[in-house]
């Protein structure tokens, strides 16, 4: 993930505890490919960083959610 400062900066806050809910506005917009998406949402579903994903009504934290 290469050129997404603000990403790996907000991954960082999740890491120290300082967020704990991602809103974003569809699962296009979070990740630049599959494989980044799902990697990261485990990354931060270990750490209690739930992602809500406004277009598709998604949340990674509901129980349909967890095949990530």
């Amino acid at each position: 993930m290469t050129h997404r400062e603000q990403f790996l900066q907000m991954i960082q806050e999740c890491k120290k505890g300082r967020i704990d809910l991602i809103l974003t506005k569809s699962v296009t917009r979070f990740a630049r490919n599959t494989v980044d998406s799902i990697s990261t949402i485990r990354m931060l579903k270990e750490m209690g960083v739930e992602v809500y994903f406004e277009k598709e009504k998604i949340s990674t934290f509901w129980k349909k959610a967890n095949s990530c």
